[in-house]
């Protein structure tokens, strides 16, 4: 091999020269590449840490209470978290979520007029779907009690 050249293995497995300069700007562009990434993945996993942190929070808070009951308070709390988790931030996180992708769609594509549609279109989803949540939120207790939770911690 030349000065400055170390030998690689190709499919083959034959050996042949490669420069160092070119793994450095292969490495060069992994990294930019990587950073790239990275900007745009810190913000949306912060966002999404700090629409779970309101539960984690209230759960603490109520572990700091002094009563005989702490146990179950902390219970029904954490069972209530969870159960918002499930039946109202999955739910609209998961519609808002496939909008933005349908919306970015269309403005890549220049089709603004199509931006107003699934706008529109995503706002009456989401709202109906707040209804059937809201029904839901209602009537939890009832739904908690003939899952098998106990009456204590479904009220």
């Amino acid at each position: 091999a030349e000065l400055g050249q170390t030998m690689i293995r190709d499919s083959n497995k034959r050996r042949r020269p490669h420069s160092t300069s070119m793994a450095r700007i292969r490495e060069s562009l992994m990294f930019n590449e990587l950073s790239g990434m990275t900007s745009l993945a810190v913000p949306v996993v912060a966002t999404y840490l700090l629409e779970f942190l309101p539960g984690l929070v209230s759960i603490v808070l109520v572990g700091h209470l002094h009563s005989d009951k702490t146990e179950e308070y902390i219970d029904a709390t954490a069972l209530s978290v969870a159960f918002m988790n499930l039946c109202g931030l999955s739910i609209g996180i998961g519609l808002s979520t496939a909008m933005d992708t349908l919306c970015s769609q269309a403005y890549g594509a220049g089709e603004t007029e199509n931006m107003g549609v699934y706008l529109q279109t995503g706002v009456i989803v989401l709202a109906v779907f707040s209804i059937c949540i809201g029904i839901t939120f209602y009537n939890a207790t009832n739904i908690l009690l003939a899952l098998g939770q106990p009456a204590e911690v479904s009220e």
